[in-house]
């Protein structure tokens, strides 16, 4: 591969590390940062191509080429090093939650059933019971110490662009996960979009703390510091989510000029870090701060600028963007450096932006016509990095899903699901499709009602829920909400539903206040809106006394 102009040309993400393994193997590509402060493992990009050879030849002398390898482990660099060591080998990962919380098992199982994993990468010592009982009899079980033992392969047949590379499973958000088959053409793609849109250079340095199972830590953090040839500092989500400020620390610390997340991590941030730890804050070389994965928030992330705007923070470097596992990651994003782009619509809306290189969205109506600038309808995501179909592990191959696919001008589109309205370029995501709710023939977002509760400063709620509830006189409208505490609940829920009915026309049937984290969340963070109503109407929410309004 001498002679290589750019790099970032090469085919797949196999060839693009074992070029910078041979021609920047002394730089530093990734470390973990124990409990968000001190890097207790780093690999360089040439350690990254030897390891991610030793697991190949563990694979391969197991005969899991084109085989289906489940990665079950903790956020951390072997997670890194034995997906490359799967991309390497030909095998189809399954990038997966470790089994350190019952979450992560429960998640886990759930992908067993769908994956059919052949074999599976985890922990030392014994397993969580019903993660033992979920894997087949015939699955190998694999310690990361044992792949990485493996004898280093040569890599005779390295993959294609169209080879499966991994399958993402979504969040969970709606229901049960499913798996999302991601090529190698798909990785160069989205990570070459994420490049154009963040503008970013070779050497620049990330910090993460999401979750590496998820797409938006392993496809927006750990791939597109190998991409690009940067660097990316990653802690465990556990030591951002007990001490937030960690996160600002590193970035501070590390001279990072990249990093992001959900909005509620923002929001974490300016609600939960001190004065006194303000103290020392850099924030001024941090330049790319994307935000995603869920409704944003305008006056989350007006709240988390003011707050550390004396920290060097620049409320410029905010980079709102829209994106989801059938796109690999990235869809659309606003211009670096124009920060939040703010229009009036039922509620402040914040711009996600527009597509970039190949990329290209629509907004068709049922009958699947674009719609013109400033039409709502479904968004619907075109070009080389939206991903073939969904896992078929009958076949071990991707199963398009024609009921979302639709073609125009000779390009493929597929139909996210989600409502939103494209003005003067420019993408607003309203909602998703199913959680529509129409009350008495007036159709609001449950973002939308969500948002007005989380407005009101007085109620001080940390999260909501909204959806509705079938009964013999009609759909009532139910918002849940995480919040003040037993005293205070009656009067919050009072003034949440008067301010409820004054900005959408529509008064709840009932808003009920819960302990915190009551409310049920995917992996990303998103709430999880059947799971509540499910919650709700079966008497599983943990309610705080009298907090409630009917």
């Amino acid at each position: 591969m001498t002679g290589v102009q750019d790099p970032r040309s090469l085919p797949t993400l196999v060839d693009l590390m074992i070029w910078r393994g041979q021609a920047q193997g002394d730089r530093v590509a990734l470390t973990h940062l124990d409990w968000g402060e001190e890097i207790a493992d780093q690999s360089s990009y040439a350690a990254l191509d030897r390891q991610a050879r030793a697991v190949a030849g563990c694979l391969t002398a197991a005969g899991l080429r084109g085989r289906p390898v489940m990665i079950c482990l903790p956020s951390g660099l072997d997670f890194v090093r034995v997906l490359l060591g799967c991309l390497y080998a030909g095998a189809v990962a399954a990038p997966a939650p470790g089994p350190e919380s019952r979450r992560g098992v429960d998640r886990a199982v759930s992908m067993i059933r769908d994956f059919r994993p052949e074999a599976v990468v985890l922990p030392p010592g014994p397993l969580p019971p019903a993660l033992a009982e979920a894997l087949p009899p015939t699955c190998l079980r694999i310690s990361p110490a044992e792949a990485l033992a493996g004898a280093p392969s040569a890599l005779p047949v390295r993959p294609v662009p169209d080879d499966i590379a991994f399958v993402q499973y979504t969040s969970g958000s709606l229901g049960s996960p499913r798996g999302i088959v991601i090529t190698h053409r798909n990785i160069m793609a989205n990570e070459a979009m994420i490049a154009a849109a963040f503008g970013h250079q070779p050497g620049q340095v990330g910090v993460n703390w999401l979750p590496l199972h998820h797409d938006m830590g392993l496809c927006g953090s750990i791939l597109q510091a190998l991409y690009i040839g940067g660097c990316c500092h990653s802690m465990s989500p556990l030591s951002f989510l007990q001490r937030p400020v960690r996160w600002l620390q590193a970035i501070s610390r590390l001279g990072a000029t990249t990093s992001g997340g959900p909005t509620f991590a923002f929001e974490l941030c300016a609600r939960q870090i001190s004065d006194a730890a303000l103290s020392g804050l850099d924030l001024s070389g941090w330049t790319v701060a994307y935000c995603g994965s869920e409704p944003i928030r305008p006056a989350a992330l007006s709240g988390f600028a003011s707050r550390f705007s004396g920290a060097g923070f620049d409320a410029r470097a905010f980079l709102p963007c829209y994106g989801m596992a059938e796109a690999t990651l990235f869809a659309t994003g606003q211009p670096r450096g124009s920060g939040l782009r703010i229009r009036q619509l039922a509620t402040p809306s914040v711009s996600c932006g527009g597509p970039v290189l190949d990329g290209r969205i629509a907004i068709l109506d049922p009958g699947d016509a674009m719609l013109p600038d400033g039409a709502s309808g479904e968004i619907a995501i075109a070009g080389p990095h939206v991903s073939p179909g969904f896992w078929d592990a009958a076949t071990g191959a991707a199963l398009p899903d024609p009921a979302r696919e639709v073609w125009h001008e000779g390009r493929r589109y597929l139909r996210t699901g989600d409502i939103g309205t494209q003005i003067a370029g420019d993408l607003h995501v309203l909602g998703r499709s199913r959680d529509l709710i129409i009350l008495r023939g007036a159709k609001i977002h449950a973002e939308d009602v969500e948002a007005t509760a989380l407005s009101d400063t007085a109620a001080q709620v940390a999260a909501a829920a909204a959806f509705a509830v079938a009964q013999p006189q009609g759909e009532h409208l139910i918002v849940i909400c995480e919040g003040p505490r037993a005293a205070g609940a009656p009067q919050a829920a009072a003034a949440i539903a008067a301010r409820i009915g004054e900005v959408h026309g529509i008064l709840p049937h009932r808003v009920l206040f819960v302990r915190a984290g009551a409310i049920p969340r995917a992996a990303n963070g998103k709430i999880r809106r059947a799971a509540c109503r499910d919650a709700y109407l079966e008497g599983r929410l943990a309610t705080t006394r009298n907090g409630e309004s009917a």
